[in-house]
């Protein structure tokens, strides 16, 4: 049968793509320009008077100076390309999997999305009467996270030796309990297929509603932050200009 589409939310290991970030925004960066005249001429009129400048100046931000390397960008971006590289190589990208799947809330929903994919795939092989074995071949190819993947690629070799399923996924330790539940309910009432497509189900709405809930937490929390932030800068301008009025008051 063909597989159902899935609305689970392909969650993979993005870390591996940090360094193509990285080099992108290093070759998109733009040349630093100069010190603007209005902005040297300021700076002398406070240097030159006997008064201070206003304590939330420094929080504005300064004018950018040339860099002192020509070089920078191309340097930046050769970085971001060689941590690409790095985080591509198999035994790294396994470590840092493994990390993210311990990581708490983020760990569990990964984990949820990584199963409720993999469940989906093997509950469809199995209904279609492919064997156990050949199925947890295939459906490991839609785990994206590499140490998930390597465990139940170990649990298919012990499958072709004879044995059940449940037992071996528990003891990778890196499904959840729910998951594990279902299987072993799938086993004992002869309706693997089923039971499977239905844990998809399941995970698929509990990592729906986690994405839900941390956009709903994220939410009001980053507008909070760029208001404070458009905030501070208000108030540092507001105390720059009143700055210049005691300066044209000065003797």
């Amino acid at each position: 049968q063909p597989a159902r589409k899935s609305s689970t939310w392909k969650v993979k290991g993005t870390q591996r793509e940090v360094g193509v970030v990285l080099a992108a925004a290093a070759a998109a960066a733009p040349a630093a320009p100069a010190a603007p005249p209005g902005a040297r001429r300021c700076r002398a009129s406070f240097s030159s008077s006997s008064s201070s400048s206003p304590a939330s100046t420094p929080l504005l931000p300064a004018p950018r100076l040339p860099l002192p390397c020509p070089w920078y960008d191309s340097a930046l971006a050769a970085a971001g390309f060689s941590m690409n590289h790095w985080l591509r190589r198999p035994a790294i990208a396994d470590v840092v999997d493994r990390l993210v799947l311990e990581l708490p809330q983020l760990g569990r929903t990964i984990k949820e999305a990584e199963t409720a994919r993999f469940a989906r795939v093997l509950g469809s092989l199995v209904d279609g009467g492919v064997p156990l074995p050949q199925a947890l071949s295939i459906a490991r190819r839609s785990i994206g996270n590499r140490h998930m993947g390597a465990a139940v690629a170990r649990v298919a070799a012990s499958l072709k030796e004879g044995g059940g399923l449940t037992r071996p996924l528990a003891a990778t330790g890196v499904f959840p309990p729910m998951a594990l539940s279902f299987l072993r309910t799938g086993e004992e009432t002869a309706q693997l297929g089923l039971m499977l497509t239905r844990l998809a189900d399941v995970l698929d709405r509990n990592v729906r509603t986690a994405v839900e809930r941390l956009v709903t937490i994220l939410t009001p929390a980053i507008t909070v932050m760029m208001a404070a932030m458009v905030a501070t800068v208000i108030a540092a301008i507001m105390s720059a200009i009143l700055g210049f009025n005691d300066l044209a008051l000065a003797p």
